[in-house]
Parts: structure tokens; C-alpha cells; sequence
């Protein structure tokens, strides 16, 4: 088992083993699949995109902001592993997407390295594709996360890392698009200046501290549009290299990210998390969830379980429980499946459902993906997406069987994905509707038999996560590691997609290289899907692009369209 940071005087043993694939990705055609939406614009150049993540606007459907990652614009830049954060915005309900290029960049002589961690220190300084190793080009940021307000304003969150000379004190920071409006992307007045939630300015603070893995919720159970904007909280990863230590924080603003209170840890009786997802109930204003993965017990070895960790703020965020509850023993997946390179984490993905019971708690869902062995896996593990659902706001967790917290595959954990012939699935994201429909995005590779190339799956249940159905939503495979870039832990694909949904849609927002497969991995005569280039124009692209789904909640994609409000119901197809 590997610790998730770069650690001094270690070792492991391991065997060597050639895995060939083909070269050439599956053209499978069935299931079909359904037309994606390009949100990225190629034209822009940059190199590549991951990370995704987006969020509707609660009095505004029709509004999406989105995020990803993205590479540096320069021919060095995935070998470098430089990048930045590109936003997207949608106005007409995710059928088209614009691309807002990098978040609130300026020219670099506005924002010299002599302004950081000051209050001139607005924003990020521009990269010139034409020069090399300038502060703008080695400038990073990275891992976005996107939130809506009752009030229609936007926020992103994003890991903020200046180029320090040894690599480390990264921050987080916070930015907010006020009243966000097509007007405003006219006049490029959109993301606000940045809003330091953590910073470490010092060389001391550097050496010691990292800032990683982060996310935030915005509480919005009050009403809407009452000029009050409920608490957002952001939580992440603080890593310690020196004590080997990763303490899961969190803080909170009352104040729309304009100041923040004290971090508080939320695993403190853990050495080592990583992770950490939140999100805020749908009903009490000073309620919060968090889970994260705990794998301090793995550095055994084989036989040695991970954990899946709760905790809960009901102040607000300013306070937490004092110890985690263990909500499931699992078997992690392995940072590179065996005979590829690009890295995978059994990262938590955390939401808020509906309230149940005579004494009304909120549902909580929870969802990773784990190593299994399985009846269709011939005696070797697979990954599989698990999910659990808590009925209480998370005192218990066996609300799909009886909760055993010590046992690996224990009975309360549901396998989402149905049968896959023994191929895995990874990366996760789960969502409930207002009526409590609970909606699962993964990656996907059932239709290929060297369970290499990846599809992209929606899996919906109607009965609170007890049975799901498959969906395949994409039309043709992807490469994980064509152009991928190249970090000091295996080639990237990303650690997290991204998933809202409604009474309508789902609205899985995800990084996909299909684009490239007739250009340059399958150049055959003719396109490999002509029908997905007559319903929408086709655009090569030898990189990770942003695409989008509506996935309409009609029984032909497990759902029902009687969910969707009878002035909505024309949007979707019969």
C-alpha cells in the first residue's frame, strides 16, 4: 500500500507482468449510448482536461456553472505537469455550453510574485504558451469544485499554488460570480477576485504544510431569494509530510467566502485520510455531512482494510463531532489497475436525500468504488461502485441491510454497477432529485474484454438505492491514458467527475477522449458513429475534452418522466 504523499525511507516488492490491449478501442454500438454535448472549446489549446465538477442554480434551472482542470497551452506541459482551472456556464438547461477559458487570470505584471498573499493579490497571472518557465506558466491551480447560492450567485473553489521551490504549500482559495448572468459573460465581468480560505506565506508554513483533495457546500435549506445566504463550508486534505499525517479540516463562512473561521479537523483520531467530500442537508440550515477515506490501517498489506469515515456539523460547520464514525470496512482500489499507469483513489462522494421516518431525519448516500471478488471475476478483483444509505442524518448506516462497520462487503453495502463480466468500474458520483430518485455516474468497462478502454454508465434507483438500472451514455470508448498527462503518480485521468440532477435530467459533467479515436486511434474509412456527427457537429481532438449529458428521467434510462413538472415535461423526449 502506497501513502498518498511522497514519503523518505521506504520500500515495497512487487512483480513485473506485460498486460497487451489493443490498440484500437471497441466500437461497440450496443447499448447505443446517447448524444454528449461538447462543453470545452478545443480552439482554446489547452492540452487537456480532468477534475470535473458542476452545479445547478436552485432558483434558476435553466443555469449551470461547471469546472475542470486543464493543461498548460505550451508542448511541454503534460511531460510538465502544469495546469490551471477552465470554467464553463450553461443558460439553456446543459444543451449548450460555454467555455470561459481560465479562472480570473490577469497579465503577469499585475500580479507579480511581490503581491502574493496580499490584497492586491486579486488574481492568477496569464501563461504565454510562447515562453518558458515563466511564473505565469508554473503558476497551478487545480481540483475545482462548483456551488450555487439560494441568492443566483456562483462560487468555485480551487487548490491555489504558487510556484514555491519545493513544490509544497499549496492553499485553497475561493472565488464568487455574483448575479450570474448572460451580461456578464458579454462584458467578461464573471468569476470574482480571489477569496483566500487558506494560505501559507511564510518558508516555514511551505515546508510544513499541503492543501489538497478539497470541497465546499453551500447550505441552502432557507428560503430563496431572501438575501440571505446560508453557510458554506469547505473542507480538504492538510497534509503534514513531516509527521506523515493528513488531517481532514474544515471551516466555515458566514459571509459568502469573504472571511473564514479556524480550521477544525475532523479526523483527528485517524493518521492518515484523504478525500474529504461534504454537503449540506436539504432541510436544517446548520447541518452538515462529511466522509473521507481512511487507509492508515492498509500499510500492512494485503488483508489490511481501509475505512469509509463520517462526521457531521450541526452548528453551522463551526464544530464537528469529536470522533468520525466508521461507516464501512472496504478493500481499496490499487493507485494503478494492474498493467496501466494512470492513478485511481477510492475517493467518497457524499449527498443529501430527502427526509423520512415519523420523527423526520435526512437520508444520507454515500459512494466509492472498492476491490471485489465476484462470481464473474474468476477468482481475481474487480472494482465495483458501493454505495450505503444512512436514514438517520448518519447516526447509523443500514439502511440497505444490516450494518456490519468491521466487515469488508459487509450487507449494507449495495453494489451499484449490475453485471460487467468480471471489468471494473471507478469514479463515482452520486445525486438524489427532489423526490429522492438517487442517480450514480461512473466510469465504465463491461463492453471491453481487456478491461482497459472506458464507457461512461448512469445507474438510477427508485426505491432509495435497494435495485438500480444500467445506462450506457456513451456512444463510443475512451482512452485513459492517450495524451494523458504525466504526474509523479502515474499518468492523469482525473480523480472525480462531476453530477447534478433534477425531477428532469441528469447532468453528469465528465472528461472523455472519443474525439479522438477516428482521427487518430481508428482511421478508418468514415466516422465510427455517423450518426452522433449528423445530430450535433463533430470535432476532433487528440485530448481529454469536457462533455456533458441530459440523460431525461424516462423509463428508457430507469426513470419516470412523471417526475418531471408537467411545464418541463415537453423538454424531455418521449
Amino acid at each position: 500500500q502506497v501513502v498518498y504523499f511522497a514519503v523518505v525511507n521506504s520500500s515495497y516488492t512487487g512483480n513485473i507482468r506485460f498486460a497487451p490491449r489493443p490498440a484500437i478501442p471497441p466500437d461497440t454500438d450496443t447499448p447505443p449510448g446517447l448524444q454528449e454535448i461538447l462543453a470545452s472549446d478545443p480552439a482554446q489549446g489547452w492540452t487537456s482536461r480532468s477534475e470535473m465538477h458542476i452545479a445547478q442554480n436552485p432558483v434558476n434551472p435553466n443555469m449551470f456553472v461547471a469546472a475542470s482542470k486543464f493543461y498548460n497551452r505550451d508542448p511541454q506541459a503534460l511531460a510538465e505537469y502544469e495546469f490551471k482551472i477552465g470554467t464553463y456556464v450553461s443558460f439553456d438547461r446543459a444543451r449548450s455550453w460555454i467555455d470561459l477559458g481560465q479562472l480570473r487570470t490577469c497579465p503577469m505584471a499585475q500580479s507579480p510574485p511581490e503581491v502574493w498573499f496580499t490584497p492586491a493579490h486579486t488574481c492568477y497571472p496569464e501563461d504565454d504558451p510562447t515562453l518558458d518557465g515563466e511564473f505565469g506558466e508554473q503558476y497551478i491551480t487545480s481540483d475545482p469544485w462548483v456551488q450555487w447560492d439560494d441568492e443566483g450567485n456562483a462560487y468555485a473553489m480551487v487548490l491555489d499554488s504558487p510556484p514555491f521551490a519545493n513544490d509544497q504549500g499549496w492553499g485553497m482559495t475561493l472565488h464568487r460570480w455574483d448575479s450570474v448572468s448572460q451580461a456578464d459573460v458579454s462584458s467578461g465581468n464573471t468569476w470574482g477576485p480571489r477569496l483566500p480560505i487558506s494560505e501559507y506565506p511564510s518558508d516555514l508554513e511551505t515546508e510544513l504544510f499541503l492543501d489538497d483533495k478539497n470541497t465546499f457546500a453551500v447550505n441552502n435549506a432557507g428560503p430563496n431569494g431572501d438575501g440571505a445566504t446560508g453557510n458554506i463550508v469547505a473542507c480538504w486534505g492538510k497534509n503534514v509530510p513531516a509527521a506523515v499525517k493528513q488531517a481532514e479540516v474544515c471551516t466555515v463562512s458566514m459571509d459568502k467566502g469573504e472571511t473564514w473561521s479556524p480550521e477544525q479537523p475532523i479526523n483527528d483520531v485517524e493518521q492518515l485520510g484523504i478525500g474529504v467530500g461534504v454537503t449540506a442537508d436539504k432541510f436544517d440550515p446548520l447541518t452538515f455531512y462529511a466522509a473521507y477515506l481512511q487507509y492508515a490501517t492498509t500499510i500492512p498489506g494485503e488483508g489490511s482494510p481501509a475505512t469509509i469515515e463520517f462526521n457531521k456539523s450541526v452548528n453551522g460547520g463551526l464544530t464537528w463531532l469529536p470522533a468520525s464514525t466508521t461507516v464501512a470496512a472496504i478493500d481499496d482500489i490499487p493507485r494503478q489497475f494492474p498493467g496501466q499507469s494512470f492513478r485511481n483513489l477510492s475517493i467518497p462522494i457524499i449527498a443529501a436525500g430527502r427526509r423520512v421516518g415519523s420523527t423526520p431525519l435526512s437520508e444520507v448516500y454515500i459512494t466509492w468504488a472498492e476491490d471485489r471478488i465476484t462470481p464473474e471475476s474468476g477468482g481475481q478483483k474487480e472494482t465495483e461502485i458501493a454505495l450505503v444509505r444512512s436514514d438517520d442524518g448518519g447516526t447509523t448506516w443500514g439502511g440497505l441491510g444490516t450494518w456490519n462497520p468491521a466487515q469488508v462487503g459487509s450487507p449494507h453495502i449495495k453494489i451499484v454497477n449490475g453485471p460487467d463480466s468480471g471489468r471494473s468500474q471507478f469514479q463515482p458520483y452520486v445525486d438524489v432529485t427532489p423526490l429522492g430518485q438517487v442517480n450514480v455516474f461512473y466510469f465504465d468497462r463491461r463492453n471491453d474484454p481487456s478491461d482497459y478502454y472506458v464507457d461512461s454508465y448512469l445507474s438510477r434507483s427508485n426505491n432509495r438505492g435497494a435495485a438500480f438500472t444500467d445506462h450506457r451514455l456513451s456512444h463510443d470508448a475512451t482512452d485513459p491514458e492517450f495524451n494523458a498527462p504525466i504526474s509523479p503518480s502515474g499518468r492523469f485521468f482525473g480523480d472525480y467527475q462531476g453530477l447534478a440532477v433534477d425531477n428532469c435530467f441528469a447532468y453528469p459533467f465528465v472528461n472523455d477522449t472519443h474525439m479522438a479515436n477516428d482521427p487518430f486511434l481508428d482511421p478508418g474509412p468514415g466516422p465510427r458513429d455517423p450518426d452522433y456527427h449528423v445530430n450535433s457537429p463533430h470535432v476532433d481532438s487528440p485530448y481529454q475534452e469536457a462533455i456533458s449529458w441530459r440523460v431525461p428521467n424516462i423509463a428508457a434510462f430507469g426513470g419516470h418522466a412523471s417526475h418531471c413538472p408537467t411545464s418541463r415535461r415537453r423538454s424531455i423526449p418521449d
